[in-house]
């Protein structure tokens, strides 16, 4: 914009403060009609108006629900974690951000389309969503590490991730071949293989186990991953049992702390290795656990009261 000669700037002053003058001259010399007198009763009281019998433009705006399809999870911070590895901030921009995880550097990604589905049977649609991370091996050189998926649920305001990843794909770890919506539209189905206890990374994850996850709420209100099928269990990812035999003790373990026996049916054999889930419910520990007499060795996990 080109800046106003002085000029121009003084006869535009004088222009305005003549309309301004004349404006006050009409204003003050117009039509001078009185307003209609208002409406009395006989007692020179003035007269109500009868209502309409229509709402008023206050009483037909009603607040549109919430809509989770209308949230850009691409464009949102997320808590991204692993069952192995603590939670990191991350701040996606158009579904990529570049941070710190476990023990490398590298980029954070977001490529699959949310599933949307009632998760805690309250009517309202929550969503699933994955995310992956790649190691940066080399400047612009990435691989990938692993992808974790995570419920989002719906609060009637916002979407409020839940902290502990529902299940994931690791390199050399267990490999999740689907989520999909579960039966009766409450909750999902999971579908992983898992990697076989003390086999080899090469050997690739080749038990395949499926699950119906729910979320349930404890007494305090606090939302937890539920396994509901088979058998109940936690319904979160599991890391498959690493420590050695000699560790499991038979133990009473809960599908989440306060709630009801997992696996009521069958004797649990419990791996107590330390894991950062444990350090985020006072009293309780996060672990993994076989049913005894399984010759495949299948993991679940859930959780024992601190000892």
């Amino acid at each position: 914009m080109h800046q106003a000669q002085g000029g121009t700037m003084r006869k535009t002053v004088a222009i305005a403060t003549a309309a301004a003058a004349t404006t006050m001259v009409v204003a003050a010399c117009g039509d001078a009609t009185p307003a209609p007198p208002e409406e009395t009763t006989a007692e020179g009281k003035p007269t109500e108006q009868e209502p309409t019998g229509e709402p008023t433009a206050e009483e037909t705006t009603e607040a549109e629900p919430f809509d989770p399809r209308s949230v850009d999870l691409t464009n949102m911070a997320w808590r991204y974690a692993s069952v192995g590895v603590a939670p990191v901030q991350v701040d996606f921009s158009d579904g990529e951000a570049l941070g710190h995880f476990d023990r490398w550097d590298g980029q954070f990604v977001i490529e699959d389309e949310p599933l949307y589905v009632d998760m805690d049977d309250d009517g309202d649609e929550d969503v699933v969503a994955s995310a992956s991370f790649n190691a940066e091996l080399q400047p612009e050189t990435y691989q990938w590490v692993t992808t974790e998926w995570f419920v989002w649920l719906t609060d009637g305001e916002q979407l409020v991730q839940m902290p502990y990843p529902l299940t994931s794909s690791g390199d050399c770890a267990s490999r999740t071949e689907s989520v999909q919506p579960a039966g009766g539209g409450l909750g999902v189905d999971v579908v992983q293989n898992q990697v076989g206890w003390q086999s080899e990374c090469a050997a690739g994850a080749s038990i395949s186990v499926d699950r119906t996850v729910r979320v349930e709420h404890g007494n305090d209100g606090e939302a937890w991953l539920v396994q509901t099928e088979p058998f109940p269990s936690w319904g979160g990812d599991c890391r498959p049992l690493a420590g050695d035999v000699s560790q499991l003790e038979a133990s009473d373990v809960s599908v989440a702390p306060g709630l009801d026996a997992a696996s009521p049916d069958k004797r649990a054999m419990v791996d107590e290795s330390e894991l950062w889930m444990s350090e985020t419910v006072d009293g309780w520990d996060f672990v993994t656990y076989l049913h005894e007499g399984d010759a495949n060795f299948v993991s679940y996990c859930g959780w024992v009261p601190s000892s």
